[in-house]
Protein backbone atom coordinates (compact mmCIF):
# COMPACT_ATOMS: atom_id res chain seq x y z
CA UNK A 1 0.00 0.00 0.00
CA UNK A 2 2.99 2.32 1.07
CA UNK A 3 5.37 1.50 -1.99
CA UNK A 4 7.82 0.81 0.72
CA UNK A 5 9.82 -2.25 1.20
CA UNK A 6 8.99 -4.03 4.43
CA UNK A 7 12.25 -5.50 6.06
CA UNK A 8 10.97 -6.34 9.61
CA UNK A 9 12.30 -3.71 11.88
CA UNK A 10 11.82 -0.55 9.37
CA UNK A 11 11.13 0.29 5.72
CA UNK A 12 12.81 0.80 3.05
CA UNK A 13 12.37 4.08 0.51
CA UNK A 14 13.34 2.67 -2.70
CA UNK A 15 13.10 6.13 -4.56
CA UNK A 16 15.93 7.57 -2.36
CA UNK A 17 17.62 4.40 -1.54
CA UNK A 18 17.42 4.98 2.51
CA UNK A 19 15.07 3.32 4.95
CA UNK A 20 12.81 5.72 6.49
CA UNK A 21 12.96 5.03 10.18
CA UNK A 22 15.73 5.09 12.74
CA UNK A 23 18.00 2.20 12.78
CA UNK A 24 17.06 0.54 15.66
CA UNK A 25 21.02 -0.81 16.41
CA UNK A 26 22.22 2.43 15.42
CA UNK A 27 24.49 2.47 18.65
CA UNK A 28 26.09 -0.01 17.30
CA UNK A 29 26.91 1.71 13.94
CA UNK A 30 27.69 5.63 15.11
CA UNK A 31 29.97 6.50 12.11
CA UNK A 32 27.08 5.78 9.49
CA UNK A 33 23.84 7.36 9.04
CA UNK A 34 21.20 5.92 10.94
CA UNK A 35 19.41 5.60 7.85
CA UNK A 36 22.04 4.46 5.58
CA UNK A 37 21.31 1.09 3.72
CA UNK A 38 24.04 -1.63 4.30
CA UNK A 39 26.98 1.48 5.28
CA UNK A 40 26.19 2.23 1.33
CA UNK A 41 28.16 -1.27 0.48
CA UNK A 42 25.45 -3.12 -1.49
CA UNK A 43 28.45 -4.94 -3.43
CA UNK A 44 29.33 -6.63 0.11
CA UNK A 45 26.50 -6.76 2.42
CA UNK A 46 22.71 -7.32 3.02
CA UNK A 47 19.90 -6.20 5.52
CA UNK A 48 17.38 -8.82 5.21
CA UNK A 49 15.39 -7.45 8.87
CA UNK A 50 16.46 -3.29 8.62
CA UNK A 51 18.56 -3.68 11.80
CA UNK A 52 21.65 -5.17 10.57
CA UNK A 53 24.26 -5.85 7.93
CA UNK A 54 25.21 -9.09 7.14
CA UNK A 55 27.83 -10.56 4.68
CA UNK A 56 26.05 -12.87 2.09
CA UNK A 57 26.93 -16.43 2.74
CA UNK A 58 30.64 -18.34 1.95
CA UNK A 59 29.32 -20.76 -0.18
CA UNK A 60 29.40 -19.17 -3.99
CA UNK A 61 26.37 -20.77 -4.90
CA UNK A 62 24.66 -18.46 -2.12
CA UNK A 63 26.09 -15.05 -3.58
CA UNK A 64 23.82 -14.83 -5.83
CA UNK A 65 21.48 -14.97 -3.50
CA UNK A 66 22.96 -11.60 -1.71
CA UNK A 67 22.89 -10.09 -5.37
CA UNK A 68 19.44 -10.51 -5.93
CA UNK A 69 18.84 -9.05 -2.57
CA UNK A 70 20.52 -5.54 -3.45
CA UNK A 71 19.75 -5.40 -7.39
CA UNK A 72 16.96 -2.85 -7.29
CA UNK A 73 19.42 -0.69 -4.60
CA UNK A 74 22.50 -0.74 -7.35
CA UNK A 75 20.09 0.22 -10.51
CA UNK A 76 18.44 3.13 -8.19
CA UNK A 77 22.27 4.28 -7.39
CA UNK A 78 23.49 4.01 -10.70
CA UNK A 79 20.60 4.57 -12.54
CA UNK A 80 20.48 2.22 -14.68
CA UNK A 81 19.61 -1.55 -14.23
CA UNK A 82 22.49 -2.53 -17.19
CA UNK A 83 24.73 -0.88 -15.58
CA UNK A 84 23.67 -2.46 -12.26
CA UNK A 85 23.39 -5.85 -13.63
CA UNK A 86 26.63 -5.89 -15.56
CA UNK A 87 28.82 -3.80 -12.19
CA UNK A 88 27.30 -6.54 -9.90
CA UNK A 89 28.16 -9.94 -11.57
CA UNK A 90 31.46 -8.44 -12.03
CA UNK A 91 31.89 -8.05 -8.22
CA UNK A 92 29.90 -11.20 -7.66
CA UNK A 93 32.28 -13.01 -9.86
CA UNK A 94 35.43 -11.80 -7.79
CA UNK A 95 34.04 -12.33 -4.42
CA UNK A 96 32.88 -16.05 -5.51
CA UNK A 97 36.90 -16.17 -6.24
CA UNK A 98 37.80 -15.24 -3.07
CA UNK A 99 35.83 -18.04 -1.32
CA UNK A 100 37.28 -20.40 -3.65
CA UNK A 101 40.36 -19.51 -3.42
CA UNK A 102 40.38 -18.53 0.41
CA UNK A 103 41.92 -15.33 -1.33
CA UNK A 104 40.95 -12.01 0.33
CA UNK A 105 43.13 -9.77 -1.42
CA UNK A 106 41.47 -10.34 -4.96
CA UNK A 107 41.19 -6.99 -6.02
CA UNK A 108 38.42 -5.03 -8.05
CA UNK A 109 39.56 -4.76 -11.80
CA UNK A 110 40.18 -1.57 -12.77
CA UNK A 111 37.19 -1.14 -15.67
CA UNK A 112 34.85 -2.01 -12.96
CA UNK A 113 36.14 1.01 -10.91
CA UNK A 114 35.98 3.31 -13.78
CA UNK A 115 32.75 2.24 -15.04
CA UNK A 116 31.51 3.19 -11.21
CA UNK A 117 32.85 6.05 -11.66
CA UNK A 118 31.54 7.25 -14.76
CA UNK A 119 28.24 5.41 -15.18
CA UNK A 120 28.76 4.38 -18.31
CA UNK A 121 28.33 0.70 -18.60
CA UNK A 122 30.54 1.21 -22.24
CA UNK A 123 34.05 1.28 -19.90
CA UNK A 124 33.68 -2.10 -18.69
CA UNK A 125 34.99 -3.29 -22.64
CA UNK A 126 37.64 0.00 -22.83
CA UNK A 127 38.32 3.68 -22.75
CA UNK A 128 36.62 6.06 -25.28
CA UNK A 129 39.99 7.03 -26.52
CA UNK A 130 43.80 6.29 -26.60
CA UNK A 131 46.52 8.96 -26.89
CA UNK A 132 50.22 9.33 -27.57
CA UNK A 133 52.06 12.69 -26.02
CA UNK A 134 55.62 13.87 -25.64
CA UNK A 135 55.99 15.29 -22.23
CA UNK A 136 58.52 17.79 -21.18
CA UNK A 137 58.57 18.91 -17.59
CA UNK A 138 61.03 21.38 -15.89
CA UNK A 139 59.46 22.16 -12.31
CA UNK A 140 61.71 23.55 -8.71
CA UNK A 141 58.57 24.57 -6.74
CA UNK A 142 56.77 26.05 -9.72
CA UNK A 143 57.17 25.61 -13.70
CA UNK A 144 56.07 24.48 -16.60
CA UNK A 145 54.70 20.68 -17.48
CA UNK A 146 53.74 20.37 -21.40
CA UNK A 147 53.09 18.24 -23.97
CA UNK A 148 54.16 20.21 -27.17
CA UNK A 149 52.69 17.62 -29.48
CA UNK A 150 50.48 14.53 -29.73
CA UNK A 151 47.92 12.86 -30.73
CA UNK A 152 44.08 11.47 -29.41
CA UNK A 153 42.35 7.93 -31.39
CA UNK A 154 39.22 8.40 -31.10
CA UNK A 155 37.68 5.04 -30.50
CA UNK A 156 33.74 5.75 -29.69
CA UNK A 157 31.65 8.73 -30.46
CA UNK A 158 30.40 11.35 -33.22
CA UNK A 159 34.37 11.35 -34.63
CA UNK A 160 35.05 7.12 -34.22
CA UNK A 161 38.85 6.50 -36.04
CA UNK A 162 39.67 9.90 -36.01
CA UNK A 163 42.76 10.74 -35.37
CA UNK A 164 43.28 14.15 -33.18
CA UNK A 165 46.75 16.11 -33.01
CA UNK A 166 46.52 18.37 -29.27
CA UNK A 167 49.51 20.24 -27.49
CA UNK A 168 48.76 20.95 -23.97
CA UNK A 169 49.97 23.38 -22.32
CA UNK A 170 50.15 23.83 -18.29
CA UNK A 171 51.57 25.25 -15.22
CA UNK A 172 52.89 22.87 -12.46
CA UNK A 173 54.25 22.50 -9.09
CA UNK A 174 56.60 20.16 -7.55
CA UNK A 175 59.42 18.63 -8.48
CA UNK A 176 60.10 17.60 -12.14
CA UNK A 177 62.63 17.76 -14.64
CA UNK A 178 62.53 15.15 -17.76
CA UNK A 179 61.21 14.40 -20.96
CA UNK A 180 59.48 11.53 -21.33
CA UNK A 181 56.96 9.67 -24.37
CA UNK A 182 53.48 9.10 -22.54
CA UNK A 183 50.83 6.66 -23.54
CA UNK A 184 46.72 7.40 -21.92
CA UNK A 185 43.22 6.19 -21.96
CA UNK A 186 40.23 8.56 -21.48
CA UNK A 187 36.97 8.06 -20.42
CA UNK A 188 34.24 10.16 -21.36
CA UNK A 189 31.61 10.51 -18.47
CA UNK A 190 28.31 11.30 -20.83
CA UNK A 191 26.61 9.63 -23.34
CA UNK A 192 28.38 8.38 -26.19
CA UNK A 193 26.25 10.41 -28.48
CA UNK A 194 27.56 13.13 -26.92
CA UNK A 195 31.39 12.09 -27.53
CA UNK A 196 33.22 14.11 -30.16
CA UNK A 197 36.84 15.62 -30.86
CA UNK A 198 36.29 18.55 -28.90
CA UNK A 199 35.55 16.37 -25.65
CA UNK A 200 39.45 16.26 -24.84
CA UNK A 201 40.00 20.07 -25.46
CA UNK A 202 39.77 22.69 -22.61
CA UNK A 203 40.54 23.45 -18.96
CA UNK A 204 42.20 20.27 -17.43
CA UNK A 205 44.03 19.08 -13.60
CA UNK A 206 46.69 16.49 -14.32
CA UNK A 207 48.85 15.06 -11.41
CA UNK A 208 52.50 13.27 -13.13
CA UNK A 209 54.98 10.62 -11.09
CA UNK A 210 57.88 9.05 -12.04
CA UNK A 211 60.90 6.58 -10.65
CA UNK A 212 63.93 7.48 -12.26
CA UNK A 213 67.05 5.00 -11.88
CA UNK A 214 70.60 6.13 -13.47
CA UNK A 215 68.05 8.88 -15.55
CA UNK A 216 65.68 6.35 -17.08
CA UNK A 217 62.60 7.12 -16.32
CA UNK A 218 59.02 5.13 -15.41
CA UNK A 219 56.14 7.94 -15.39
CA UNK A 220 52.17 7.57 -14.87
CA UNK A 221 50.00 10.38 -14.96
CA UNK A 222 46.29 10.76 -14.32
CA UNK A 223 43.99 14.10 -15.75
CA UNK A 224 40.32 15.16 -15.01
CA UNK A 225 38.68 18.30 -17.22
CA UNK A 226 35.28 19.43 -16.68
CA UNK A 227 33.36 19.25 -19.98
CA UNK A 228 29.53 20.07 -21.43
CA UNK A 229 29.74 23.20 -18.69
CA UNK A 230 30.99 20.65 -16.22
CA UNK A 231 27.76 18.33 -16.63
CA UNK A 232 30.39 15.71 -17.21
CA UNK A 233 33.87 14.93 -16.86
CA UNK A 234 37.04 13.24 -18.50
CA UNK A 235 39.13 10.58 -16.60
CA UNK A 236 42.25 10.08 -18.05
CA UNK A 237 45.14 7.42 -16.89
CA UNK A 238 48.43 7.12 -18.43
CA UNK A 239 51.74 5.78 -18.18
CA UNK A 240 55.19 6.12 -20.26
CA UNK A 241 59.03 6.06 -20.31
CA UNK A 242 61.13 8.87 -19.99
CA UNK A 243 64.75 10.27 -19.47
CA UNK A 244 65.81 12.71 -16.65
CA UNK A 245 69.02 14.31 -15.41
CA UNK A 246 70.98 10.87 -14.58
CA UNK A 247 70.97 9.94 -10.67
CA UNK A 248 70.99 6.20 -9.00
CA UNK A 249 67.43 6.73 -8.38
CA UNK A 250 65.00 9.33 -7.72
CA UNK A 251 61.22 9.68 -7.59
CA UNK A 252 59.96 13.13 -8.64
CA UNK A 253 56.35 14.64 -9.98
CA UNK A 254 54.46 17.13 -10.31
CA UNK A 255 50.53 18.82 -9.94
CA UNK A 256 49.63 20.76 -13.02
CA UNK A 257 46.68 22.95 -14.34
CA UNK A 258 46.59 24.10 -18.00
CA UNK A 259 44.54 23.40 -21.19
CA UNK A 260 44.38 21.11 -24.17
CA UNK A 261 44.52 22.68 -27.50
CA UNK A 262 43.07 20.45 -31.11
CA UNK A 263 45.58 22.07 -33.85
CA UNK A 264 44.06 19.87 -36.62
CA UNK A 265 40.71 20.77 -36.37
CA UNK A 266 39.34 24.09 -37.62
CA UNK A 267 35.75 23.29 -36.83
CA UNK A 268 33.79 24.78 -34.06
CA UNK A 269 32.13 22.28 -31.24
Amino acid sequence: ESGFDYRGARFYDGDVARFNSLDPLAADYPEFSDYLYVAANPLVFVDPTGKNNEEAQDNPEEWDGGWTENHQYLAEVFGNYDLADAIGSNILTRRQNEVTNNDNSIPIPLPVLITMMTGQQRHLTGPDAVGVELNLSVVGGMGASNSPVGGILILRGQDAGQIVGVSDVGVASGLDVSVSVVGTVYYYSGDEEQLNKFTFAGIRGEANASVSVAGVDIAAKGMFAPVDNWQNFVFGIGAGVGLSPPVPVKITGNINIGTTILWNSSEEP
